[in-house]
């Protein structure tokens, strides 16, 4: 199954409890392996650039 790693946050208006997530992922071919895309991943989630840099170290 897909790991998440994230944040709860209790919203006292609505008495409700919001998981603000990401999946946790070891690399590209996790992420692909899940039927996700690099562009699946929002622009201000750390994720996508330990996923990135990843990449690139090991294209060197």
């Amino acid at each position: 199954g897909l790991e998440l790693k994230g944040q709860m946050v209790h919203c006292p208006e609505s008495d409700s409890i919001l998981f603000v997530s990401s999946p946790f992922l070891n690399g590209l071919e996790g992420l692909t392996g899940r039927g996700l895309f690099i562009s699946d991943i929002p622009l201000h989630d750390a994720t996508r650039d330990v996923i990135l840099v990843g990449e690139q170290a090991r294209a060197q």
